[in-house]
């Protein structure tokens, strides 16, 4: 393949907005641009230049957001400003592979931060106001502000906003979405000859793959590969276009391998807070045990017969036509009490006189 020229990246037009990508002035991103070069090639002969980029621009809007119910999406193959970048980063619908294919200058190959990310564009605040912080994110484990760009910047970003000119309603996702540079396949366009023993190939592949791998009663031996024989030179041959299609797969595998991942991490998230729920319920269960188990001491020790009655296990109706009873009684005993104490007072003022 030819081998790419990034010199330097051109400037942009001279009425375009711009601000600094880190390193040098790059256009600012607006509707309408579409999504940027996907090309791999083009990111690894840039990504360590000045220059950056040859086409790719800064995208400071606020995607991804749901807006009315619909998912407005950022551009993919750009660069990201921090509050971007934020946002992208804390989106739950895009797994760590996504987001280190689409913006490649903000991410790492693992969907993680890149550690020696330049600011650049708006800031992204926390909810106390103060920009966000990312724990072990920074080189060396330090921790990574997202502290935005040159104030310079910042009054560009401003009077686009004021004027509309950073709103957008979202971008497609693109056709095409290449996985890591260090597994892509490139291969010529194979001869008739050689597509026919790509075919055998995957058949043989295929047909041991459905056998029994422990029919002889042990683990089969790989076999070398079979080969085919080009009709023009007779030299064995085996077709580059089986391998990229077997490529392409693991690459699937991959994306549902870290999708799966994530899940997990959710899963186990959820697990975590049911556990300490749990937990915490079992203690205010405890407390409660308690604290009836006291209110029955301090019930028997004022109630006496009343709760002695309580816990035979009276019915509900005897229990307080019981209690009517008692307190009649004791009502009465009470009355026959005040009649022969005013009698007593009445006969000794009686004697007096």
């Amino acid at each position: 393949m030819e081998a790419l020229n990034i010199g330097s990246t051109p400037p942009p037009p001279p009425n375009a907005l711009t601000i600094s990508d880190g390193k040098t002035l790059r256009a600012i991103w607006q509707d309408g641009d579409g999504n940027g070069d996907p090309s791999i090639e083009a990111f690894e002969a840039s990504r360590h230049s000045h220059a950056g980029h040859p086409t790719w621009k800064v995208y400071c809007g606020d995607a991804p957001k749901l807006s009315n119910g619909v998912v407005v999406e950022p551009p993919r193959f750009t660069y990201l400003d921090d509050a971007a970048a934020a946002r992208v980063l804390a989106w739950p619908a895009y797994t760590r592979p996504h987001r280190a294919r689409c913006w490649r200058f903000d991410f790492a190959s693992k969907g993680e931060l890149r550690p020696r990310r330049p600011n650049r564009g708006r800031p992204a605040l926390a909810a106390d106001g103060a920009a966000l912080r990312l724990d072990a994110a920074g080189v060396a484990g330090a921790a990574y502000v997202f502290a935005g760009g040159p104030r310079a910047d910042l009054e560009t970003l401003a009077a686009m906003r004021a004027s509309g000119l950073l709103e957008h309603r979202g971008v497609a996702l693109p056709d095409y979405i290449p996985g890591p540079a260090n597994r892509v396949v490139h291969s010529p366009r194979a001869k008739p000859a050689a597509q026919r023993a790509a075919v055998g190939l995957a058949e043989g592949v295929k047909r041991r793959a459905e056998e029994d791998p422990f029919g002889d009663g042990g683990p089969r031996t790989p076999t070398k590969k079979p080969r085919a024989y080009s009709e023009d030179s007779g030299n064995p041959v085996i077709d580059g276009a089986y391998y990229q299609d077997l490529t392409n797969r693991l690459y699937t595998l991959n994306a549902y391998a870290a999708e799966a991942m994530d899940k997990v991490h959710t899963v186990d998230i959820a697990l975590k807070k049911v556990s300490e729920e749990v937990t915490a319920l079992k203690k205010d269960h405890e407390r409660c045990l308690r604290f009836f188990e006291n209110l029955e001491h301090k019930v028997a020790r004022d109630s006496k017969d009343e709760f002695s009655d309580l816990i035979i296990g009276l019915s509900d109706d005897e229990l307080l036509a019981d209690l009517n009873l008692r307190s009649q009684e004791r009502d009465e005993a009470e009355r026959l009490e005040a009649e022969r104490k005013a009698a007593e007072m009445g006969e000794a003022q009686n004697v007096g006189d």
